[in-house]
């Protein structure tokens, strides 16, 4: 299934969203039905999307230089598996690695904020404060906390439990709480906002003959770094859609500037309340056009493949709907 946000980012407006899932019936047909409710009631791994906050932390907490530039090796934990990005992606600085979507650069930025001392396949060792100080960074962009939006039984995430180093690594390039979809459009919309968190609202006002009722736009919070970080974010969000990952997904006559992402996650197959299945989920964030943003697409598309060797095909579904909404929004609103 995939899930659709389209927002006004100064204001909190949705301007539409929208959530689909295939559905396998008792005859062994598919049926698509309608999951809109997802949007703010079902969770995934969001995956690389979050490392425009994950920058952040970095430059917050003196972890990452502004043009750090680091070699994109793999990262190996005693007794764990290698780390590794994508495919080795070579010398990059902070804005190359947003737009070629480096693993192996949050890690390093994640050891340093964990004040850990990384040797290859040695354990490591970190300061458990890590966890705390990458997720009250990511609350303030609106990810792992209730976005306000103004509809009922929001629902917040799953935290990990553990503390370990590996997960601190995982928990940098979104691969280890999960959000929602709509967290997910509230974080787009706050770096499109410069760091300014608004709360998202579908009801936008009450006319009549008598009486007229506007919906207050309500700002919940700003983000704590300097305006010289945020713009380091938003010229690697420009970086990936001009010659990056995300290349493709919106015209470039939009002059969008945004984020792909792709993540492993696990699911219960067989309702036994058991993960049993090994999933990719895989999410896009946009935000257009990137000198005076007025809009901002989410979309999310958890569960699609699995990587077993039979069905690991992956859809290009993400970039399919991104080009097609972003078209159909400018045509609306040129």
């Amino acid at each position: 299934g995939s899930f659709v946000i389209i927002t006004n980012p100064k204001t909190g407006e949705i301007l539409a969203m929208a959530g689909k899932q295939l559905k396998q019936n008792d005859d062994g047909s598919y049926s698509v039905i309608d999951f809109t409710s997802g949007v703010t009631q079902s969770t995934a791994v969001m995956g690389s999307v979050v490392k425009g906050a994950s920058h952040i932390v970095g430059y917050n907490n003196d972890a990452l230089k502004i043009g750090e530039i680091r070699y994109d090796n793999c990262v190996k934990i005693a007794a764990t598996p290698e780390k590794c990005s994508w495919k080795y992606l070579g010398r990059l600085n902070d804005i190359t690695a947003l737009a070629q979507s480096s693993n192996t650069y949050q890690y390093y930025t994640a050891i340093k904020v964990g004040k850990g001392n990384y040797q290859y396949n040695k354990p490591l060792v970190i300061d458990k404060e890590a966890f705390n100080i990458y997720r009250n960074t990511f609350a303030e962009f609106g990810l792992g906390v209730k976005t306000g939006i103004d509809l009922p039984k929001e629902i917040t995430g799953i935290k990990g439990n553990d503390s370990t180093s590996g997960l601190l690594l995982d928990l940098s390039i979104g691969q280890n709480d999960t959000y929602t979809p709509i967290q997910l459009a509230q974080y787009i919309s706050t770096i499109a906002n410069n760091g300014t968190r608004m709360q998202p609202y579908l009801y936008k006002g009450l006319y009549n003959d008598k009486s007229s009722y506007d919906q207050n736009q309500k700002e919940l919070n700003k983000v704590n770094t300097e305006q010289k970080y945020m713009d380091r974010v938003h010229e690697g969000f420009k970086a990936v859609m001009s010659y990056g990952l995300g290349v493709g997904y919106i015209d470039k006559m939009y002059k969008p500037a945004g984020k792909t992402g792709t993540s492993q996650s696990f699911v219960d197959t067989d309702g036994d309340h058991k993960i049993d299945k090994e999933t990719i989920s895989t999410t896009f964030v946009a935000y257009a056009p990137y000198d005076d943003p007025k809009v901002t697409f989410t979309i999310v598309s958890p569960n699609i493949s699995r990587p077993d060797g039979r069905t690991d095909h992956q859809s290009a579904i993400n970039k399919r709907l991104a080009d097609r909404v972003s078209k159909k929004y400018f045509e609306i609103y040129p």
